[in-house]
């Protein structure tokens, strides 16, 4: 790229500051709170909705310092934490060491590298597409377990063709196969992560993810050179890191279901720390209400574990929810 085009790049890229509001969540965590109202005065407005009368009681920041200064120590504080951060970074170093171990060797795979590339790129359209469609309407867990197999199968299948020439075509179609699955995979990961984390340390959980995917990009230029001791070695070693992050996909819970015990130990911990629990945690929240999406401020009680949410509607709703944690 040229250094015109990078200075024609650099501008739009600043414009979406302007254009993009700060998370209002964290606006409020902060304790920044007039422009946590402007924020929520130009969405309701656009919206065409009015807000609550009671708005100044609802923003209020969270008053427990430890919540809002999360760290990495945060990510193994609980023998759930523990688990879903291992499982986790053991998911994205496999995921980013098969994604990319298929994307960077298609020269190592035979046939025309240029109609390799193309056709790994279009496969990975309906693949997003199709992992987007389902993950909406299934559970993420099985689903993302499923891309692992179905990505090992294929690139066995692949691994068991190679050096036969006869059979290149089949082993190409093999590996777009695992190159479609892997992708949906892909697509799948930074969702399920996201879920499974609770919301105070769910950037912590995603940073600390993608540091493990890093550490998984280092490696990959260097499987090329597997191909070089033994035909069968590339495929065979993504094979079994395929089976491996679907094995590990097994110890993790289901999305949406995972939070009530935990939190109960949390609370317990932190009585047993001398930590004051508060009754009630307001935050910021987009919900469907009525069919519509709506900007909610939601308190839970953390005692009686029910939640309460408001809608920025022109008569604000007020919606009770099921037991914390079942919603």
């Amino acid at each position: 790229m040229s250094v015109h085009g990078m200075f024609e790049i650099v501008p739009r890229c600043l414009n979406f500051r302007f254009v993009l509001p700060e998370s209002p969540r964290w606006l409020l965590c902060k304790g920044r709170i007039t422009e946590v109202k402007e924020v929520i005065r130009k969405a309701a407005a656009f919206n065409k909705r009015s807000l609550p009368d009671n708005l100044d009681k609802l923003l209020k920041p969270p008053v427990d310092e430890e919540e809002t200064a999360a760290g990495v120590c945060e990510l193994f504080r609980s023998k759930y934490l523990r688990l879903v951060t291992f499982c986790f970074l053991c998911i994205w170093f496999t995921m980013n060491l098969v994604y990319y171990g298929l994307v960077l060797n298609m020269n190592s795979f035979g046939g025309n590298i240029y109609l390799n590339s193309a056709l790994a790129g279009l496969v990975e359209i309906p693949a997003i597409a199709l992992a987007m469609y389902i993950i909406n309407r299934t559970g993420k867990k099985w689903l993302f377990c499923a891309t692992f197999f179905a990505a090992a199968l294929a690139c066995l299948c692949a691994a068991i063709v190679e050096g036969k020439p006869e059979f290149l075509a089949m082993k190409i179609t093999f590996v777009m196969i695992g190159k479609f699955t892997i992708s949906a995979g892909n697509t799948i990961m930074p969702v399920y992560t996201a879920e499974l984390y609770p919301t105070a340390i769910r950037n912590v959980g995603v940073g600390a993810c993608n540091l493990a995917a890093g550490f998984a990009l280092i490696l990959t230029p260097y499987l090329s050179m597997l191909t070089k001791i033994e035909d069968h070695l590339l495929m065979t070693l993504l094979t079994a890191w395929c089976i491996f992050g679907a094995i590990v996909i097994i110890f993790l819970p289901e999305a949406m279901q995972h939070h009530e015990h935990e939190e109960r130990d949390e609370d317990n911990a932190g009585s047993r720390k001398g930590r004051t629990l508060q009754p009630a945690h307001p935050s910021l929240s987009m919900m469907m209400v009525n069919g519509t999406v709506e900007l909610v401020f939601v308190q839970t009680d953390m005692i009686n574990d029910q939640s309460t949410a408001t809608a920025i509607s022109t008569t604000p709703k007020h919606v009770e929810f099921v037991p914390h944690g079942a919603h």
